[in-house]
């Protein structure tokens, strides 16, 4: 029986980290490639020219943060998605990288979003992605900024129904442009290369 040298197993190791990195990077580029066409721009340009003049919106007397059966369900059919497309549509989305070993998501984050009965059983990823849905898709810290002043966690009274406005085209925008961006992605095999 011949054994590698553990030398020889970290390189292969190391080979095989840097295979699947320089892979999601190329995935990265394609998708981006396939965001930024000419046709993924019209898409975008009518899913917000639709949303404005009121032909697509979010019911008013139901909030996506408020409501956690509503914001359950939204992030259980993001995740209904397999977590590599997830993963890149909201990367290319948001132009950052999602990463489990960023400071953000530490490994005791993640350990603390699995408490959670329904996390229990969920990839170390697809909790990552769970979070990043909450935390960036249904919200948003610069228009919680704009209308609180970093006064209060929750504007009132007349900024509160702005906010919860505001908030709503934001996240019907992210949702239906991920998806529009999804499926063209995935006509296009953006990972499968």
């Amino acid at each position: 029986e011949h054994e590698l040298p553990v030398q020889a197993r970290m390189n292969c190791g190391a080979l095989r980290t840097l295979v699947i990195h320089q892979r999601l990077a190329q995935a990265r580029t394609r998708a981006l490639q396939i965001f930024q066409t000419s046709e993924m721009t019209r898409a975008r340009s009518a899913i917000v020219s639709e949303i404005t003049k009121g032909r697509f919106s979010l019911r008013s007397d139901r909030d996506i943060n408020a409501d956690l059966t509503l914001r359950e369900k939204v992030v259980s059919i993001l995740l209904s998605y397999s977590t590599q497309w997830l993963r890149i549509g909201m990367e290319v989305l948001f132009g950052e990288p999602i990463v489990p070993q960023a400071p953000q998501f530490s490994n005791h984050k993640i350990k603390k979003l699995r408490q959670n009965k329904k996390i229990k059983k969920m990839s170390g990823m697809k909790a990552v992605l769970k979070n990043f849905i909450i935390n960036r898709v249904l919200s948003d810290s610069e228009t919680l900024q704009k209308y609180t002043k970093g006064r209060c966690s929750i504007p009132s009274g007349s900024f509160e129904k702005k906010y919860r406005e505001e908030m709503r085209i934001l996240i019907l925008t992210r949702l239906l442009v991920l998806v529009i961006f999804l499926d063209k992605a995935k006509m296009a095999n953006a990972l499968d290369r």
